[in-house]
C-alpha cells in the first residue's frame, strides 16, 4: 500500500504542475485582453473633439465647469428671442447663487445651431451640401483644424462670410486654400472666411456618410455661416444649443439649463459627465432600446458620432471588466494563501522561540539543581 501511495503521488504532482501552468497561460490571456479593452475605452472615450468645450473653457482655472448641449424636436424649435431670454435668465441665477464673472471675462459661454441642405456654386463648380448656420462661440464646441483662413466667431460683424469643409473646397476650387475666394447661395455671394478639415476619427466618419438607395454611401459635404445669414436664405430654426457654464456642485449647471430652458421632448446631454461609469451602466442596461427612436429629435452629426462612441465605450468597459474577473480573483486566492502562508511561519516561529525558551529555562534549572 505505500509504495502504490508514493506511485499515486508520483503522478499527481505533474498533473498538478500542468494544471496550474494552464491557469497561469488563461490570467495571463485575460489579463492582455482586459489590458486591451481598457486601452481601446481610452481611445474610444478621447477620440472626440466635440466633447472637451469645458476643459478648454477653464484652461488654467481650478474652477469647474460643465459642459451640457441640448436638442430640440422638430416640433420645439427656437428663435434667437428664446435664446437670449434664455441668458437673461442665466445671468439673473448667477447673482441669486452669488456668482461673479471675472472682471472682462464671462461666467460661461455658448453656441447654437441649425442646418438644411443648399446649394453652393463658384466659377469652378457647384456642390449640394449641409449648410450648418452657426451663432455664439461654435468653433469653440467643434475646434475643426483650419486648413487656411479663420473661423467666423460671435464677434464678427460680416455675417455674409461662410466656411468651407475640405470636400466642398476642393469640389468648388480643386484646392484647400480658398480663404478669400467667393461662392454664391441662392444667387448672393459669400466671401470664404476659411477652409477646415473634418473630424477624422471612425465615428464622426460614419455621422457623416449618407446611404443613397442604391446603397451606394457618400460622405456629406459642410458648410458653416451665421445663423442669420442661413435663416435669411432659408428659414432654418435653432435645434442644438451648447452651452459651457460654473457647475461648482456636480449637476449644477445641467440643472440650471433643464430649468431654463425647456427642451420639450427633446434631449439634455452633460457632455462632461458622458463616459462615466454610471453614464455607460445606463447605456449598457439600455442597450436593447437604445437604437428605438421614441423622441422627435435629429440629432446633428457630432451628437450621433458622440452616441456611437458612447456604445463603443460601454462595451469595451465591459469586456474589460469580465476579462480581468478570473485573473483578479486568483490573484486574490494567491494573496491570501501567501498571507496565510506568513502567518502560519510566524506562528511556527514564534513556537519554536517559546520552545526554545522553555527548553533554556529547563537547562537553567538543572544547572541549579545540580549545584
Amino acid at each position: 500500500m505505500r509504495r502504490r501511495g508514493r506511485f499515486e503521488r508520483r503522478h499527481r504532482l505533474p498533473r498538478l504542475h500542468g494544471a496550474r501552468l494552464v491557469l497561469t497561460l488563461v490570467c495571463v490571456v485575460l489579463t492582455a485582453l482586459s489590458a486591451w479593452s481598457f486601452v481601446l475605452f481610452s481611445k474610444e472615450t478621447s477620440s472626440l473633439l466635440t466633447q472637451s468645450a469645458a476643459d478648454t473653457w477653464r484652461g488654467e482655472s481650478e474652477d469647474r465647469f460643465a459642459q451640457v448641449s441640448v436638442f430640440l424636436p422638430v416640433d420645439g424649435t427656437k428663435t434667437l428671442d428664446d435664446i437670449r431670454t434664455f441668458r437673461q435668465s442665466l445671468e439673473n441665477a448667477f447673482v441669486q447663487d452669488s456668482m461673479e464673472a471675472p472682471e472682462g471675462g464671462s461666467l460661461y459661454t455658448d453656441a447654437y445651431s441649425g442646418q438644411t441642405s443648399l446649394s453652393v456654386s463658384s466659377a469652378s463648380g457647384s456642390s449640394t451640401v449641409t449648410a450648418v448656420g452657426v451663432g455664439g462661440d461654435f468653433f469653440l464646441f467643434h475646434p475643426l483644424p483650419l486648413r487656411s483662413g479663420n473661423y467666423l466667431t460671435g464677434e464678427d460683424y460680416m455675417a455674409d462670410r461662410i466656411v468651407l469643409d475640405e470636400q466642398t473646397a476642393w469640389a468648388l476650387f480643386g484646392s484647400s486654400d480658398a480663404a478669400g475666394m467667393e461662392v454664391t447661395i441662392n444667387g448672393v455671394t459669400y466671401p470664404v472666411a476659411g477652409v477646415v478639415a473634418r473630424e477624422d476619427d471612425r465615428a464622426s466618419r460614419e455621422a457623416l456618410t449618407t446611404e443613397d438607395s442604391q446603397n451606394a454611401k457618400t460622405a456629406t459635404a459642410l458648410v458653416f455661416m451665421s445663423y442669420e445669414a442661413l435663416n435669411n436664405i432659408s428659414e432654418t430654426p435653432i435645434d442644438c444649443y451648447e452651452i459651457v457654464l460654473p457647475d461648482p456642485v456636480s449637476g449644477y449647471g445641467k440643472k440650471l439649463v433643464s430649468d431654463n430652458f425647456s427642451a420639450g421632448n427633446g434631449a439634455i446631454v452633460q457632455n462632461t459627465d458622458r463616459y462615466s461609469v454610471s453614464r455607460l451602466w445606463t447605456v449598457l442596461t439600455g442597450f436593447g432600446t437604445r437604437v428605438m427612436s421614441k423622441q422627435s429629435v435629429i440629432y446633428p452629426y457630432w451628437e450621433n458620432a458622440a452616441r456611437m462612441t458612447e456604445t463603443y465605450a460601454a462595451l469595451y468597459l465591459l469586456l474589460g471588466v469580465l476579462f480581468a474577473l478570473m485573473p483578479a480573483v486568483c490573484l486574490v486566492i494567491v494573496l491570501v494563501k501567501l498571507v496565510k502562508r506568513e502567518i502560519q511561519r510566524a506562528a511556527y516561529s514564534a513556537a519554536h522561540a517559546i520552545e526554545e525558551k522553555v527548553e533554556e529555562n529547563k537547562r537553567k534549572h538543572y544547572v541549579k539543581g545540580g549545584i
